[in-house]
């Protein structure tokens, strides 16, 4: 069984690794560098796929909110669906 804890810890860690990846891409496009069988829009999609990974990942924690203003710098408050 996985804890808030660990989730908290792999949200933090994509969500970091996702705008380092798209740095990377930005630079080297550039300094006019390709990788290998990868346009830049692959590499910007891998990058939007662990942040969205990374979104998911603290909004199933108990304390989503919380995980959720941390990762974007926005104070975040989900709404009740009953209000």
């Amino acid at each position: 069984m996985r804890t808030d804890a660990e989730v908290g810890e792999l949200a933090r860690l994509a969500f970091r690794t996702a705008g380092q990846v798209r740095m990377l891409a930005e630079r080297m496009a550039a300094l006019g560098f390709k990788a290998d069988g990868y346009e830049q829009a692959d590499i910007a999609r891998f990058a939007d796929t662990m942040q969205g990974m990374a979104l998911r990942a603290a909004m199933s924690m108990d304390d989503g909110d919380a995980q959720l203003s941390e990762l974007t710098g926005r104070q975040v408050n989900r709404l009740d669906p009953g209000d």
